[in-house]
């Protein structure tokens, strides 16, 4: 992994059900899912019911931004293609961590994380 960059503190981890209660606050939060063309209505018992369906699915995978032991987001990759070595990529950063600069300052990584997942470096 990169080393030597600014504010090394943002990890980033699977998705685990005990976070389902984090991402359904992002999930309906207004200013959040209009980024994401989504109503922002969400109940947290389709959230469960995604989970379960996608939990195992190769084409889709979730992970939690951290900072310093802090949820502040979440990253997505869905349509995954192994083959051509491409997927879609959505971020979603808390509104409480929005304009703290943190995502800027890890951009670098989560470029990483993202060509690493795709096997492409």
């Amino acid at each position: 992994m990169p080393t030597g960059k600014k504010n090394e503190s943002i990890t980033l981890r699977p998705l685990e059900r005990e976070d389902l209660p984090f991402v359904h606050q992002l999930d309906n939060n207004a200013s959040v899912m209009r980024y994401w063309f989504e109503e922002p209505y969400e109940a947290f018992v389709e959230l469960s019911d995604l989970y379960d369906k996608h939990i195992h699915d190769q084409l889709e995978r979730r992970f939690i931004i951290e900072n310093e032991g802090t949820k502040i987001g979440l990253i997505e990759l869905v349509e995954i293609n192994y083959i051509h070595r491409r997927a879609e990529i959505g971020i979603i950063i808390d509104p409480a961590f929005q304009g703290s600069s943190l995502a800027a300052a890890n951009r670098y990584r989560v470029e990483w994380w993202y060509l690493e997942l795709l096997e492409i470096i």
